[in-house]
């Protein structure tokens, strides 16, 4: 069944038919339709609803919000799901990052299991500068990212380093780290 296994599908449907790309689909017919990253810029365009960036982070109320990606196998589905996406006043905008110096300007960074090697690097990065960082790897939060995607069960999961967040001047909201948690979406770890 893949990773919508069991009773998430009508959750993780609603997620995506809240970015408005899968029609009239329903949840029963996700497993066949809805792929890997689709679900992460779901999972993702949703959990950044509930994130809060120091003021000096953005210029204006409207200024956009800007998801750097790493890994050109997540960037395309990425930019299809989530350009343009509002979230309050600001529109998403989806960017491949060529150098760890683009790093700065971006709210959240995904970076893919393709670029493993170099993860630690562009976490670094972003720790400065008040970034998300968002992975798949195994080993994504040991290397100081905050949230990393996993598989568990043959479902997507959520695994978060608040404390990391919390140090890069990030708060994700308590009542929304609850949820997650309570409907064994995510996890909390802290370092």
């Amino acid at each position: 069944m893949g990773i919508l296994a069991g009773g998430r599908a009508g959750w993780l449907g609603l997620m995506l038919l809240s970015l408005g790309q899968l029609g009239e689909l329903r949840a029963a017919q996700l497993p066949q339709v809805a792929q890997e990253y689709d679900l992460k810029a779901a999972f993702l365009f949703n959990l950044v609803k509930f994130v809060r960036w120091p003021a000096p982070k953005f210029e204006a109320d409207t200024s956009p919000l800007l998801i750097g990606v790493r890994g050109d196998d997540a960037l395309d589905r990425f930019e299809r799901l989530l350009h343009n996406k509002l979230i309050d006043k600001r529109k998403i905008v989806v960017q491949h990052l060529e150098r760890i110096e683009e790093v700065k300007a971006c709210h959240v960074l995904f970076v893919s299991r393709a670029e493993s090697e170099r993860a630690a690097e562009w976490i670094e990065a972003g720790k400065s500068a008040a970034v998300l960082t968002v992975g798949e790897t195994q080993q994504f939060l040991d290397q100081g990212g905050m949230i990393q995607f996993s598989t568990e069960s043959e479902q997507l999961r959520l695994e978060i380093n608040e404390q990391c967040a919390r140090q890069a001047g990030l708060n994700i909201m308590a009542n929304a780290l609850s949820t997650l948690v309570n409907k064994g979406i995510a996890k909390v770890r802290n370092f």
